[in-house]
Order: structure tokens, then C-alpha cells, then sequence
């Protein structure tokens, strides 16, 4: 059972809904996540109160562990949850998207672009992330400079790793962008 009684009256209403849609989804679904994950929940009671309290904070975390209850368990079991993961975004994420990365130019096609792909892949990439980074500072294992330094990588591993993808779309089908004046290859910035 999701441990609520350390929060305040007000909020326990909207975490028994919580907990209820995610029985719910558990209970049509054996197997699941997200029985997966009411197991973990009955089973940990700090683990529990940890969610209790997040959820408390954070609607966005609650609607992201309801909608891919998956990530809560695969940060959890692997141990990323608590982990401070700056360093780390850059390779992850260009791993994540390594079919969308072919290793030469020449092999990338029009046909490749797949941009609703790639477009879901950084979303659940941020979901997955963010929802790490919210547990972080509310269950107060990481101090505002970490979350600070957190977002901000993550911001920008998203960044240079979907520019160097979009560059190797956009010189396959249209060529190396060339800059006027200096005749040097130009990349996006």
C-alpha cells in the first residue's frame, strides 16, 4: 500500500486516486509494470513513502509513473534512481538513439528521417530523466546546485546529440552546408 500518513491531509485524496489508477492498470494487466510495480510498492515501505512523497510534489512524476510505469522500476532495479548522472546523458542518449545514427553519412536516406520516432524517443528520454531528477530532490538526495547541473546537462547532451543526427540527415539528402564567405563546411548550431 502506497504509505501516505507522513503527508498532509490535503494531498492524501489526490494519492489514493493515484494509487488507485495504478491498481487499476495493474489488475487489467497481469504481468505488467504496473503490477510490477504495486508489488515493489507493497513490499518497500520506504521505498513507498518515497513515492508517496513525490507524487505529493509532483503531478508531472505521478502521470509519468502512471503513463510508463516501466521507467520507475528500471531506474529503481538498476540503481540510476538515487544516482547523480550528469556525466552520463551524452553516451546514453546517443546509444538510445544508435538505429536513428547510421555510422557513415552515405548510409543515411531520406527514407531514414524518421522524426516522429526520434521525436518520441527524446520524450521518453526526458520523462525517464526528469522523473529521476524529481525523485532526487524531493526525496532530498541531491542539492539544488546537483538538480541545477542535472538539467542543464540534460538540456544539452539533447541538444548536441539531436543537431549531429539532424546534420547527418540534412547533408545526406541536400549535401554538406558550405558557408558562403569562408567555403568551410558549416554545421548547425
Amino acid at each position: 500500500m502506497l504509505k501516505i500518513d507522513h503527508l498532509p491531509p490535503f494531498v492524501q485524496p489526490t494519492l489514493q486516486r493515484y494509487w488507485q489508477t495504478l491498481q487499476e492498470k495493474a489488475g487489467a494487466d497481469a504481468g505488467s509494470d504496473a503490477e510490477a510495480l504495486t508489488e515493489l510498492v507493497k513490499s518497500r515501505e520506504g521505498f513507498a513513502r518515497q513515492l508517496a512523497q513525490v507524487w505529493a510534489c509532483s503531478d508531472y512524476a505521478a502521470n509519468v509513473c502512471l503513463q510508463h510505469p516501466g521507467m520507475l522500476l528500471d531506474l529503481q532495479q538498476s540503481g540510476q534512481l538515487l544516482r547523480l548522472r550528469a556525466d552520463e546523458f551524452f553516451d546514453e542518449l546517443k546509444a538510445e538513439l544508435q538505429s536513428l545514427f547510421p555510422d557513415q553519412a552515405s548510409e543515411v536516406s531520406d527514407k531514414s528521417l524518421d522524426d516522429v520516432e526520434l521525436k518520441r524517443r527524446l520524450r521518453l528520454f526526458q520523462q525517464k530523466q526528469m522523473l529521476r531528477l524529481i525523485w532526487r530532490d524531493v526525496s532530498h538526495q541531491a542539492s539544488v546546485r546537483d538538480t541545477a547541473s542535472e538539467v542543464s546537462a540534460l538540456a544539452e547532451a539533447a541538444m548536441e546529440v539531436t543537431l549531429d543526427l539532424l546534420h547527418r540527415w540534412l547533408v545526406s539528402s541536400m549535401g554538406e552546408p558550405i558557408g558562403h564567405r569562408s567555403g568551410q563546411a558549416q554545421r548547425m548550431v
